[in-house]
């Protein structure tokens, strides 16, 4: 990758197995996120439009809340995987694709 001030150089490390990601939104604001609870690992969920309240619990703002997402050996197990985390997590207004790798 070559710039105006000079050359870039840029390493990617890739490796085999398949990533698959959800972006969660809400139609209601301040609603209480249940279910990261059930999920294994909160690390690959990217929080976009979403906050604590004072007791812990994630709440939700109006449009992209966060991103989930799965990775596993195959394209199928990530997806089926992503699938039976995003059923654990409740709130009224819960909107994602349900159509994703089919």
């Amino acid at each position: 990758l070559c710039c105006t001030l000079g050359t870039i150089e840029i390493s990617i490390k890739t490796n085999d197995f398949a990533s698959v990601s959800a972006v969660v939104y809400s139609r209601q604001y301040n609603k209480i996120i249940k279910g990261f609870d059930m999920i294994d690992d909160i690390s690959d969920v990217d929080f976009i439009n979403t906050r604590k309240n004072q007791a812990g619990e994630y709440l939700t703002d109006i449009g992209e809340c966060f991103v989930l997402t799965r990775t596993s050996s195959t394209l199928s197990r990530a997806r089926d995987y992503l699938y039976d985390d995003l059923n654990q997590l409740k709130f009224d207004g819960l909107r994602y694709r349900r159509d994703i790798c089919k």
